[in-house]
């Protein structure tokens, strides 16, 4: 067993691909999501209403979670419970590298709603880009505290009153 991976390391040099300017290019590769997204990103986020401010009727709650999916991406989730009592959804997996991804929501069903960015500026920023139809629809920006327990969380039409929304870390268990 030994030889057989003396000769492919054998091959491997031989054929170029163990060289150190492939492998300086192959550190230039541009990490995934799960390799950059801060830990402290993770996990279900619940919105501090009260503190929140929204340019229309606020929500009686919202949860937003960010996880990881199985190619690296980050997946997040929204769940609102809007005044009416009416319970909306939507997700959207993403990098982090602002390129465009689809974002689906209940209404919409299997049919993307709009396209969605999130480039990560640092590791306790998030900008973030709505399109719809090559238009862009939404701006905003997801701001993690130092500690790790607020996300804050301004969007809202570029030019156009801005909804700010404080979410809290929140533990579903108590």
């Amino acid at each position: 067993m030994k030889a057989n991976v003396t000769i492919v390391a054998f091959l491997l040099v031989g054929s170029g691909f163990a060289t150190p300017g492939l492998l300086r290019a192959a550190e230039d590769v541009p990490a995934n999501a799960q390799e950059r997204a801060p830990d402290a990103l993770l996990g279900a986020w619940k919105a501090d209403v009260e503190v929140s401010r929204y340019t229309g009727t606020p929500p009686r709650n919202n949860i937003r979670t960010f996880s990881f999916t199985q190619d690296g991406k980050v997946l997040v989730t929204s769940t609102t419970l809007n005044a009416e009592k009416r319970i909306s959804m939507l997700h959207w997996i993403v990098q982090l590298d602002g390129t465009p991804a689809p974002e689906f929501t209940s209404a919409s069903r299997s049919t993307p709603a709009s396209l969605v960015g999130l480039k990560m500026e640092d590791e306790r920023t998030f900008v973030m880009t709505v399109s719809k139809h090559g238009v862009v629809t939404l701006t905003g920006q997801m701001t993690l505290s130092e500690d790790g327990q607020t996300l804050t969380y301004t969007y809202g039409s570029p030019g156009g009153p801005q909804n700010h929304i404080v979410y809290r870390r929140w533990d579903m268990g108590g």
